[in-house]
């Protein structure tokens, strides 16, 4: 801001005053979207199964659908654990999105992203696999807008699109069962959905039934004899 004009006196000449054109009106600028507080559930058309919903590519073996604006990729996720309840319990995930390639399996941490140690539950599995999948690869970078989680379970498809949020009222805690036991990778998960959302990449579940993630099962199955993995690891794809 520039300093006003000193008071003249005495002879001085008077100054006229400049008349400066009025400074065009900025256009409103749209605000960005805040990123959302659940993750989406996905609406299938009727009677249809993930693989006629989305569509083979020929080249890669992707399940994704065609002819969209906005990419669309299928994931398949899944958790176990054998022995569940048992010291000796050995909880393990498994997720895909390719067909012959892109199949990942790997043991549960013993440690949660707090670093505090938790027992080995199928729940905490089926949650870690989702996080996996998620931030295992850059999915904004590849070009995908809309990634789907497909996985059987009720406990992840319920939570982190409706039951999430009255956790969130409460400080992480049931009203009638106290802080979820879980609270850790619910919190690690919605932060990678709000990330991935920044990023351009919405998040959907899809609960299908569990002969329809036969794939992902298997694949959560086999890593349950790899040995124990004490520290939780943080992909770094996102902002």
């Amino acid at each position: 801001m520039t300093s006003p004009h000193p008071a003249t006196g005495g002879d001085a000449e008077p100054i006229t005053p400049v008349r400066t054109p009025p400074t065009p009106k900025e256009e409103p600028q749209e605000e960005e979207s805040p990123p959302p507080l659940l993750a989406g559930r996905f609406g299938p058309p009727p009677l249809q199964t993930p693989r006629q919903t989305f569509a083979h590519h020929s080249m890669f073996r992707r399940f994704w659908r065609v002819n969209r604006e906005e990419p669309e990729l299928l994931v398949y996720a899944a958790g176990v654990c054998n022995s569940a309840g048992s010291d000796s319990s050995r909880a393990a995930c498994g997720w895909l999105f390719n067909a012959h390639v892109a199949r990942f399996c790997f043991r549960l941490e013993n440690s949660g992203p707090t670093g505090n140690i938790y027992p080995q539950t199928k729940e905490r599995a089926e949650l870690r696999a989702a996080i996996h999948a998620l931030t295992i690869r850059q999915w904004a970078g590849e070009g995908w807008r809309n990634v789907v989680i497909a996985t059987d379970s009720k406990h992840v498809v319920n939570g982190v699109t409706g039951q999430i949020s009255t956790w969130l009222q409460w400080d992480w805690q049931d009203p009638s069962r106290g802080m979820d036991e879980d609270w850790d990778l619910w919190a690690f998960l919605l932060d990678v959905i709000r990330r991935l959302f920044l990023d351009g990449v919405r998040v959907s579940f899809w609960l299908i039934p569990r002969g329809w993630n036969a794939q992902a099962r298997e694949l959560a199955q086999m890593a349950t004899e790899a040995p124990d993995v004490e520290a939780f690891v943080v992909q770094k794809y996102l902002r």
